[in-house]
């Protein structure tokens, strides 16, 4: 499934065409004239040959990352040794440097490998990022708490960005055409507008199907009827990236750089795909725990198996099979391979982010200050099928003769079911009593998850470096951060949604309230963090072939959560009393009361 580069355009100071076919040649390690390239590195916070920096560092330039076709964080693992990089749940990533990373999937999880954009600690959703126009990579083992702050115990990662050269007009675009109807177009104008201030200009854009296959695309039921709402393909691509860098000269001393960077997807990227399973035959767990294969899991021990059985719905008990009496799948499921799925639900990945940073530079003498900061913004959505399956049909009742189960769809994006208006957890409108219902086919067992965040994060670094000549240097420095940062995660079922209408039967249950699961954080003060940090190190250079480091960093940092999860929470009361208390629902729980009737 590799792609060729089929068409390159470039313009530098003036207009050059050429084209090239086939793949990407061998890379070389050698400069013009036979000589090793110098690579000039900031590991230190200071700009050195990389060959005099005495970390264990790795070091990839613009040029490199083009030759080794390191296209996106992932493929930095390839390239940097004790590196490796993870995609988990909920559009995250990790990275883990000589085994120190992030080792939980958490909304509060710190990582163990902290990432900067030049020089700046910003995270950002890497598995969804890919480079274009940098400068350089750098990759730096071991604890760094001292140069670059918090949560670099096992390293820390630096991308650093092209700057506006202010001594010409230059530009370039590159045209990647491939399969599964790939494009990938990166371009860059550098302009300077005077002798001392430039502006350069960088994005790309990237478009492509997906790589796996949705199987429930082809099928068709009884009456030769396909699902409606998905494509045959799932997890492809849709991402719009774009990066404005200024720099002025203010004067031989003094410089100053500011950056605003855009990110935007939009598409069917799924956060995960099939789950290994080998069907287990009671239903004390779904699967197997020591087999291999893509099943789906023993029904019984579903959601969808055990409330809607509990109902009547279903075949209590059933572990899935399709020769059961009373369990219909008018979409089975066939066998699949590693790049195949079955599902009945297209998957949702939106992630924007917005970026805003600056750096302040003015050297005196053998001293250099600097002061930059960050400004960043993210939203984030996503959302697919949780059982990863085209389910069975659910059976009217005696207490649901139409047959038809819906499904409750949430209040809007994160936070919202926080506020005021209609579909609202607190007041006893939430999903289908409020009329929020995912438009599906309602005759299925159906269940999807959505995960949803919002953030806002500011960070601000002074420091002062010395270049003397003799063998003692310093670097000393201050930061300072905050964040805010709230989100849900829901999972949303049919055979959820049936036990707050009609309560359970076979388990004696009322019905129950809210209808769907959902950790989440108050968008009014969920995820708070602030801190600060005063750092330095001291260099001694004691003899030509020695150098001591010594570092210290203090650092104080704030933490606090407001979130709650819920499920059936709360009971109406009004079924327990026969409806003596009116028609509406009269939703009751140990710590207060949710009153609320039906849209």
């Amino acid at each position: 499934m590799g792609k060729t580069s089929l068409l390159k355009i470039g313009l530098n100071t003036g207009l050059s065409l050429f084209v090239t076919m086939g793949t990407v040649g061998v890379i070389s390690a050698y400069a013009e004239g036979g000589q090793i390239e110098e690579v000039v590195v900031t590991a230190q916070r200071v700009s050195e040959s990389v060959q005099d920096v005495p970390i264990a560092v790795t070091a990839l330039t613009g040029d490199m990352l083009v030759d080794r076709q390191v296209i996106n964080p992932s493929d930095l693992q390839l390239n940097a040794p004790n590196v490796s990089f993870t995609a988990t749940n909920f559009g995250n990533s990790s990275f883990s440097i000589r085994g120190i990373g992030l080792l939980v999937i958490s909304g509060t999880g710190e990582a163990g490998v902290s990432t900067h954009i030049n020089e700046i600690p910003v995270g950002t959703k890497l598995n969804a990022a890919e480079f274009y126009d940098m400068e350089r990579i750098e990759i730096l083992r071991g604890p760094q708490g001292t140069l670059f702050g918090r949560n670099a115990t096992g390293g820390a990662i630096n991308f650093i960005t092209h700057h506006p050269d202010l001594e010409k007009t230059s530009g370039a675009i590159d045209v990647e055409l491939g399969d599964y109807n790939h494009s990938r177009i990166k371009g860059l104008f550098n302009l300077p507008i005077t002798e001392t201030f430039g502006v350069r200009i960088a994005g790309m854009k990237l478009d492509r199907d997906g790589y796996i296959s949705n199987l429930a695309y082809n099928q068709r039921d009884a009456n030769g009827e396909r699902l409606p709402g998905i494509d045959d393909d799932v997890d492809g691509r849709d991402i719009l990236s774009y990066r404005i860098t200024g720099k002025w000269n203010i004067s031989d001393e003094a410089s100053v750089w500011f950056l605003y960077s855009k990110f935007d997807e939009d598409d069917d990227r799924a956060t995960i795909t099939n789950q290994i399973c080998v069907t287990n035959d009671v239903p004390t767990t779904g699967c197997k725990p020591d087999e291999f294969g893509f099943d789906s899991p023993h029904l019984g021990a579903t959601t969808g198996g055990i409330f809607g059985g509990s109902a009547g719905a279903l075949p209590f008990g059933s572990n899935g099979f399709y020769a059961i009496p009373g369990l219909n799948y008018d979409f089975q499921r066939p066998q699949l391979g590693f790049r195949d799925m079955h599902t009945d639900y297209e998957p949702i990945f939106q992630n924007e982010e917005d970026l805003f940073a600056f750096g302040l530079n003015y050297d005196v003498e053998e001293l250099s200050f600097s002061l930059q900061g960050a400004h960043q913004e993210t939203e984030y959505l996503s959302r697919q099928d949780y059982l990863m399956d085209v389910g069975p049909t659910l059976n009217p009742t005696a207490l649901n003769p139409d047959g038809l189960w819906p499904i409750s769809a949430p209040a809007g994006r994160a936070g919202d079911d926080w506020r005021e208006g209609q579909c609202n957890l607190n007041n006893g409108t939430a999903g289908v009593f409020g009329g929020c219902i995912l438009p599906v086919d309602q005759t299925r067992v159906f269940a999807y998850d959505q995960s949803d965040s919002s953030a806002k994060y500011w960070t601000i670094e002074g420091k002062v470096t010395s270049v003397f000549e003799g063998p003692l240097n310093l670097l000393v420095g201050a930061s300072a951060y905050d964040s805010e940062s709230y989100g849900d995660y829901y999972v949303l079922a049919n055979t959820l949604d049936l036990v707050t209408v009609y309560g359970s039967p076979a388990l004696n249950a009322p019905p129950l309230y809210p209808r769907f699961i959902n950790n989440t954080t108050n968008p009014s003060g969920g995820n708070l963090q602030d801190g600060w940090a005063v750092f330095g190190e001291l260099y001694l250079k004691p003899a030509e072939d020695l150098k001591v480091t010594a570092g210290l960093r203090f650092n104080e940092d704030n933490k606090e959560t407001n979130d709650t999860s819920v499920l059936f929470n709360a009971v109406n009361v009004n079924t327990l009393a026969g409806g003596a208390l009116g028609p509406d629902p009269y939703w009751t729980r140990s710590t207060g009361f949710l009153l609320g009737a039906p849209a």
